[in-house]
């Protein structure tokens, strides 16, 4: 018996309750296999349709030079509140530097006057998230 009649038993309701479980189960396989197949086939023609409309859609951004304003001259302001000490030092020089890339300026126009630290130990969004978590508990 061929695999082609297998797969034609199994597609007539009478034949398919002559049929014995092996036979079934064969069936089964090659109804499977040749599913999983199909569906690979169709997945690399879209990949492969995707590609070439990349390729024919994509046009590479000519880069702009970059135009940065100039810069008002910073003058160094220190503050009394902030000790003269190295690790003091070292935290001004991340924090600054923090600072000015987060904004995309020159650290040059970054002064950090004062550095005050929170009562909190956790941050704003870790209080707000446990209060939410709290109230969602209550009767």
């Amino acid at each position: 018996m061929d695999k082609l009649g297998i797969i034609e038993r199994l597609a007539d309701p009478e034949l398919m309750k002559q049929m014995s479980t092996s036979d079934k189960l064969a069936g089964a396989l090659i109804v499977t296999i040749l599913g999983m197949l199909i569906t690979f086939v169709v997945l690399l023609i879209l990949w492969g349709l995707i590609a070439v409309m990349t390729k024919m859609m994509y046009k590479p951004v000519q880069q702009k030079p970059a135009i940065t304003p100039a810069a008002p001259p910073v003058t160094p302001v220190e503050d009394t509140a902030v000790s003269g000490t190295e690790e003091d030092e070292e935290l001004i020089a991340v924090i600054t530097a923090a600072i000015a890339a987060s904004m995309q300026r020159p650290i040059q126009t970054i002064i950090v006057k004062n550095i005050k630290r929170s009562e909190h130990r956790m941050p704003a969004w870790a209080n707000v998230a446990k209060h939410e978590q709290l109230d969602s508990r209550r009767f």
